[in-house]
């Protein structure tokens, strides 16, 4: 018997993301409470008993040394509380999406923090994305997940990215992504070799031939796509600091 896609898996195979609510509003609140107690401690500000006010992080005389601390590969994650770990483990729509593409829905939350491939289980990826009159230094270049880590994978079935905003939702700040780059074979010899960031940047000539959007979302939605899918370059066109989660999906079937 043949397995028939439903209307949410034809739209994730036909552009390879999809929108979808994923937490509530309070959910995001809480979220950014402790991103907020994370950024102070890695920021050393947690000393002198202030909360960060992340919308404005731009206008803190930081330290270039601080602020390189807080986004660097090792630091830039956040422990889930469990009852989100659980809320994401459970999603109807993530389930059938990897269904969908895998054959069955078990994965593990992890993060990669460092090109040594060290992860932590239930833990996200945060990123504080500062308006680009003030920085155009904290968004990576067009890439695709599918290279996590640094290295080298041609296993489409090992991960899934879901990308979340936390405060920035409209396309003014929201992720740039190529709709059905996904199904093309984007070979080695487009990828850059700069060794800056953990997923390697394709190469400008290469990206510009693509189109691109900034979906627009509500607090509490986010983007699951496809490790193939050609995303990234995203610069923060608003006036606030775009600051956002990113989770890893992993599959079962290769990763413990």
């Amino acid at each position: 018997m043949l397995y028939k896609k439903n209307k949410i898996q034809k739209e994730f195979f036909s552009k390879g993301y999809l929108v979808f609510k994923l937490f509530s509003k309070q959910e995001i609140n809480l979220i950014c409470y402790d991103l907020i107690e994370r950024v102070n401690f890695l920021s050393g500000l947690n000393k002198y008993k202030k909360d960060i006010d992340l919308a404005n992080y731009h206008n803190l005389n930081f330290f270039l040394d601080r602020h390189e601390k807080i986004i660097k590969g090792r630091t830039r994650y956040l422990p889930l509380r469990k009852n989100f770990s659980k809320k994401i483990y459970k999603n109807k729509i993530i389930k059938q999406i990897l269904y969908s593409e895998w054959g069955h829905e078990n994965f593990i939350i992890k993060w990669i923090f460092d090109r040594k491939t060290k992860t932590k289980n239930d833990t996200t990826g945060f990123r504080l994305a500062r308006p680009v009159k003030k920085s155009t230094k904290d968004v990576g270049g067009f890439h695709l997940d599918l290279h996590y880590g640094g290295e080298k994978n041609e296993n489409i079935k090992a991960l899934f990215t879901i990308w979340c905003p936390i405060i920035g939702t409209s396309s003014k700040y929201t992720l740039r992504i190529s709709p059905k780059s996904h199904k093309l074979n984007h070979l080695q010899k487009f990828v850059s070799r700069q060794k800056k960031f953990l997923s390697p940047v394709l190469m400008e000539n290469y990206t510009r031939k693509f189109k691109y959007i900034r979906p627009q979302l509500k607090i509490g939605e986010a983007i699951i796509f496809h490790p193939n899918l050609i995303h990234g370059g995203s610069l923060n066109l608003g006036n606030k600091t775009r600051v956002s989660i990113d989770f890893r999906l992993f599959n079962k079937k290769y990763f413990k």
